[in-house]
C-alpha cells in the first residue's frame, strides 16, 4: 500500500533533505514485498542491488541518512557524493559495492522511480559481511608431567569461539582459558583458547581444534 509523502517516517524525511532529492517528497512511497540479503566477505565484491526491469527515472541508495549512490535521469546530482567503494552499472539498474569490510554490514533503503510514475518503491537491502577466520595455530609447553597448548585464531567475524577435538577420556585435559577480542580497526575477531593435559597416561594422537568449519593441523600432546 503507498504511503502519503505526509506520513513518511522521521527518518525517510530527514534523509531525503538533500537537495537533489526534494522531489522524493512528492510521491507516495511503498515498500517492496520483502526484504533483501546480500552476503559478502570482507576484501570482496557483491552486487548489492539489482532491478529487473527499467528504464528508471532515479534511483537513490541509502544507509540510515547517509547518501550511498543514486541516479536521476533528468537532474544533476552535484551536491550527492558517492561513497567510494560503489558504481551503477552503465543502464542505472545495478549497484555494485566492492572492497567490503565489516562497517559496510547493515540495512540499506533503496528509494526507485520508474518511467516517472507516482509511486517511488522503497527496497529494504540487508548486507552482511563475513571473514574467515585464519587455520588455528597450535603451539604447546609441555614439562613432562603436563602440557598447555593454546590455539590461536584470528581476523573472523562474526564471533566465534574455540572448539577442541580430543579424542579419548575428558578426564585428562581440559580447557582452562578462553579469550575472543576485536581489533578496533578492522572489527574482526581474534581467539585464543588455552587447555590443560594430563600427560601420566601417555601420548595423546589426532587432536584438532577449530573455530567453525576452519580446524587446525593434527597435533600430538604428551610425547
Amino acid at each position: 500500500m503507498g504511503i502519503s509523502s505526509d506520513v513518511v517516517s522521521g527518518e525517510e524525511h530527514k534523509a531525503i533533505q538533500n537537495e537533489s532529492w526534494q522531489h522524493l517528497a512528492s510521491h507516495s512511497v511503498s515498500q517492496s514485498a520483502a526484504p533483501i540479503t546480500v552476503k559478502g566477505e570482507v576484501g570482496g565484491n557483491v552486487t548489492i542491488f539489482h532491478l529487473n526491469e527499467g528504464p528508471v527515472e532515479f534511483f537513490y541508495f541509502q544507509r540510515g541518512t547517509e547518501y550511498v549512490n543514486g541516479y536521476h535521469s533528468t537532474k544533476p546530482l552535484n551536491d550527492s557524493v558517492p561513497w567510494p567503494n560503489t558504481r551503477l552499472s552503465e543502464d542505472k539498474r545495478t549497484l555494485y559495492m566492492y572492497n567490503l569490510n565489516i562497517s559496510h554490514s547493515g540495512n540499506y533503503e533503496c528509494y526507485v522511480n520508474k518511467n516517472h510514475e507516482r509511486d517511488v518503491i522503497q527496497y529494504i537491502v540487508h548486507l552482511n559481511v563475513t571473514a574467515k577466520y585464519t587455520v588455528p595455530e597450535v603451539k604447546m609447553n609441555c614439562n613432562g608431567l603436563s602440557c598447555m597448548v593454546t590455539c590461536s585464531s584470528y581476523g573472523g567475524y562474526p564471533k566465534n569461539s574455540m572448539s577442541w577435538s580430543i579424542p579419548g577420556s575428558q578426564k585428562v585435559w581440559k580447557e582452562v582459558d578462553s579469550n575472543v577480542t576485536e581489533d578496533p580497526n578492522t572489527m574482526m575477531m581474534n581467539i585464543v583458547s588455552t587447555a590443560y593435559f594430563n600427560c601420566s597416561n601417555g601420548e595423546l594422537q589426532h587432536n584438532r581444534c577449530s573455530v567453525g568449519e576452519v580446524t587446525s593441523d593434527m597435533f600430538r600432546v604428551c610425547e
